[in-house]
Order: structure tokens, then C-alpha cells, then sequence
């Protein structure tokens, strides 16, 4: 399996190119949200918690299409556990 390329990088960058603007617009912004949100579906359908969501940690590659993004560094994901739960702090303190 390769490595994907993500020709408009970070959501973070992303914010960061359209700064001059003051903000990305209501449609862009929708569709953003929508993306990261059926990512988090996908991952918590497989019991699974990323615990380290930021706008870094979301790439997008095509910005007519922008729902469709990544999630990615899953370094402090942890499988969730029903019994034990998820009770440690961690990821990106500003977050």
C-alpha cells in the first residue's frame, strides 16, 4: 500500500491559506465538518478513538471536493474497551 498524496495538505494549512479571507464559507466549512465526521463514524463503528483530533491531523486532497478528506496519525488511538473505558489524558494540550 502507498502513501496517499494530499495536494492541499493540512485542514490547518487550509485554514491557515484562507486566513486573508477571515474564514473558509459556510459550504466549504459544511462540507469539512461532514468529512471528519464520517471518518469518526468509520473509526468508532470499529471501536476504535483517535484521541488526537486537530486540524493537522486532517489532509485534504481535492478542494471541489473537500468531504472527502483523511484522518490521519492514529499514534494515540487506542481500541475502546467498554469494561476499562478510556480515562487517560492525552493528545495536543490547545486542543
Amino acid at each position: 500500500m502507498g502513501i496517499e498524496y494530499a495536494k492541499l495538505g493540512t485542514l490547518q494549512s487550509l485554514m491557515k491559506k484562507n486566513k486573508h479571507k477571515k474564514h473558509l464559507n459556510d459550504d466549504d466549512c459544511a462540507k469539512i465538518v461532514k468529512g471528519i465526521l464520517l471518518g469518526l463514524k468509520h473509526i468508532h463503528r470499529n471501536d476504535y478513538v483517535h484521541r488526537d483530533l486537530k486540524p493537522s491531523n486532517v489532509v485534504i486532497s481535492d478542494e471541489n471536493q473537500l468531504e472527502n478528506l483523511k484522518l490521519i496519525d492514529f499514534g494515540l488511538a487506542v481500541k475502546y474497551q467498554t469494561k476499562q473505558g478510556i480515562d487517560d489524558n492525552c493528545g495536543t494540550l490547545v486542543y
